[in-house]
């Protein structure tokens, strides 16, 4: 049985990095090693991967989200003070939805966006993903410790007949990662995005 393309990349180069061709397929959890040095090109880069930002060569063929703990909830002031459920409704969710996916990604209602740990906000994202019929995401797993990494890509990998994913390990950990075997476990295979030399960036994408 063939599997649905979601997305196609023909290979492209931006700013500083070479990104190879590569596809993904429903079904996948892909781990993308990446060479970024700030949250603003590791933003950037899933906005490409994603096909968010208009970049030659890359064709998305379904609803995409990109997985942002510290901004998708977090647009305006005070916002990140207020409960998860009131954030969520005010996002679309029923209310039994809303505590649904809260009590699902290990949170408990009366917690802020604020209160709770970057792992179980990834998760709690990846719940919503769902329920929005995200079929495929885009995350990094900057800032979480190997535990957190171990429990969103196991909830990747989980969903992944609904929703394949991107999950971006920046080149200074994966070498981790990959020596106590979590990509050979919980990934379907690797995707390696090298640094381009110095004096050759022409900034190809937004």
């Amino acid at each position: 049985m063939t599997r649905q393309l979601l997305l196609e990349c023909k290979g492209l180069k931006l700013g500083t990095i070479n990104i190879p061709a590569f596809q993904v397929l429903l079904g996948e959890v892909i781990a993308v090693v990446e060479p970024t040095e700030s949250w603003d090109e590791c933003i950037n880069l899933m906005r490409v991967l994603s096909g968010r930002a208009a970049a030659q060569g890359v064709t998305v063929n379904c609803q995409v989200g990109i997985l942002d703990p510290f901004l998708s909830f977090a647009q305006g002031e005070g916002i990140m003070d207020r409960p998860l459920p009131d954030l969520l409704r005010e996002n679309g969710l029923t209310k039994s939805e809303a505590y649904e996916v809260i009590v699902a990604a290990g949170l408990q209602p009366n917690l802020t966006y604020r209160d709770a740990q970057l792992t179980n906000r990834l998760l709690l994202e990846i719940k919503v993903s769902l329920l929005r019929g995200v079929q495929f995401m885009v995350f990094s797993t900057a800032g979480l410790d190997p535990l957190g990494v171990d429990r969103v890509l196991t909830e990747a990998r989980n969903c992944r007949t609904q929703c394949s994913s991107l999950a971006l390990f920046h080149e200074s950990l994966a070498s981790h990662h990959e020596s106590i075997g979590l990509f050979d476990r919980l990934c379907d295979r690797m995707l390696h995005i090298s640094k381009r030399q110095s004096g050759s960036a022409t900034g190809d994408s937004a």
